[in-house]
Order: structure tokens, then sequence, then C-alpha cells
């Protein structure tokens, strides 16, 4: 998925990285397997990253990514 957010300099890799498996429709739990990382860590990066884009929660993330 190409979008100006997946290319913000405001987002590190692993954000940009988690935001492209949440927009292929991943759960946290499925990511954290991807990455060989905990749940916990997963949420901890999406807070962050709903931080940064100023968003509530994953709905809002999918909308901004479905934008081009």
């Amino acid at each position: 998925m190409e979008n100006d957010i997946l290319n913000s300099s405001q987002l590190n890799r692993r954000q940009k990285e988690l935001l492209q498996m949440v927009s292929e429709g991943l759960s946290n739990k499925e990511i954290a397997e991807k990455l060989s990382i905990t749940e916990a860590t997963v949420k901890y990066h999406l807070r962050n990253i709903y931080a940064i884009l100023d968003i509530k929660n994953r709905k809002d993330i999918l909308a901004k990514l479905s934008k081009k």
C-alpha cells in the first residue's frame, strides 16, 4: 500500500511496518507473532502512532490509509 502516511518522516521504520500490517487486516496478536514481539509491544507502538497521527483508533488508521 502506497500512502503519504507510510512515507511520513514522523514515523519510524517499525511504526510504518505496523501500519502496513494493520492495513492488511492483521490483528495485534498476528502482528506480534509476525514480528516476534509481545501484544503489549504492538499496543505500545499503536498508541504512539495514534498520538503522532492525532487519531483515536484502528478505524481511524484505516480511514487515513485509504486516502491518497
